[in-house]
């Protein structure tokens, strides 16, 4: 395997990293900060729970779409 591909197969690692890393961001943000305010009742969220269910709904599927974005750039290696 020439250098080239080498450092092609990481830059695709790196960016592979990236994409789940956001991912695993827009978990914690979107889907488990709000689930949490929810069961523990936090007053603010009394009003907006559509608009949370919607939220988590979004950043969920931004998540697995930014995760499968991620595969398929692994799925690219040379070898």
């Amino acid at each position: 395997m020439s250098i080239t591909a080498i450092r092609r197969n990481e830059q695709r690692k790196l960016s592979a990293t990236w994409c789940n890393t956001v991912a695993t961001g827009l978990l914690t943000i979107g889907v488990f900060a709000p689930s949490v305010a929810i069961i523990l009742g936090v007053e603010e969220t009394q009003g907006n729970i559509n608009a949370l269910g919607w939220t988590i709904i979004g950043a969920s599927a931004a998540a697995v779409f930014l995760h499968l974005g991620g595969r398929r750039i692994l799925g690219r290696l040379e070898e």
